[in-house]
């Protein structure tokens, strides 16, 4: 609890080029993963630091990967977001749970191994910039352990909600986009067409938590409808987007059914 205080009293917040998170919490976080054996130093990134810490030489490696940058304050505080304050079993401030608590489950581990011979390498870094798309998080992290040999086998993602266990590999849908060097015209009947994200079980939108084959991603069936409609010319989208890892509630498309009798339209 001592630990997570300390974590959530840095104030982290990620709101792009207006506000970068500090160096401090990454050092915070590096003197204990000194204090236990590992090698440590802050990588830097465009602002953006990570600290990382690396105990035994094992040819198999395996990551832990967490962050510790969190999202603005917003509205609705009943206690201060940079204070921590415990009641009961539930524990209150800014990133407790998205993912200071999970740093500091990351930390206690780092105890545990400390009193164990390491057969593998064990990793642990912590990025300060996933909140806004970790392009100079884990992106950086990933060019920076093949450069140095260290890439893992395994990888183990300290984040979401209620340290649930989510077993799988994990990808980014590709997106391709066919645009016009110039605008054109064209006869046809226009329709706006709109498709909503449907989850069972779970009211997360978090993309570790989709089930393909049983949730229904808004994006996803509407590249179904332009399977179905190819002849379809698709004027604008729009949609509840946040940012990459989050799935939208819902998505609109203003389309054209091509047709020589229709209204032309630019």
């Amino acid at each position: 609890v001592d630990v997570l205080a300390k974590l959530v009293s840095f104030d982290t917040r990620n709101d792009g080029p207006q506000k970068k998170p500090g160096k401090e919490c990454p050092e915070y976080i590096n003197s204990i993963l000194n204090e236990y054996g590992f090698q440590t130093e802050v990588l830097e990134s465009d602002g953006y630091h990570t600290a990382f810490g690396r105990r035994g030489q094992g040819s198999f490696k395996i990551l832990f990967i967490a962050h510790y940058d969190v999202v603005p304050f917003g509205e609705g505080w009943k206690t201060e977001p940079l204070l921590l304050k415990v009641e009961g079993d539930k524990a209150y401030g800014r990133g407790t749970c998205d993912d200071k608590g999970n740093i500091a489950s990351l930390l206690l581990l780092a105890e545990k191994l400390a009193e164990t011979d390491l057969p593998c390498s064990v990793m642990i870094a912590v990025t300060g910039d996933e909140e806004i798309g970790g392009r100079n998080g884990a992106f950086m992290l990933k060019d920076w352990l093949i450069k140095q040999g260290l890439f893992p086998d395994y990888i183990v993602i300290a984040d979401g909600l209620h340290q649930q266990i989510i077993h799988r590999r994990r990808n980014i849908l590709p997106a391709f986009f066919k645009i016009k060097e110039k605008p054109s015209k064209i006869k046809g009947t226009a329709e706006t067409v709109r498709f909503a994200t449907e989850t069972y079980g779970t009211d997360s939108r978090h993309s570790a938590y989709m089930r393909p084959g049983v949730d229904r991603h808004a994006m996803l069936t509407a590249s179904k409808y332009l399977d179905i409609h190819p002849e379809a010319v698709v004027t604008d989208v729009r949609g509840g987007f946040v940012k990459s890892n989050v799935v939208p509630d819902w998505a609109e498309m203003d389309v054209i059914h091509p047709d020589p009798s229709g209204t032309e339209v630019t």
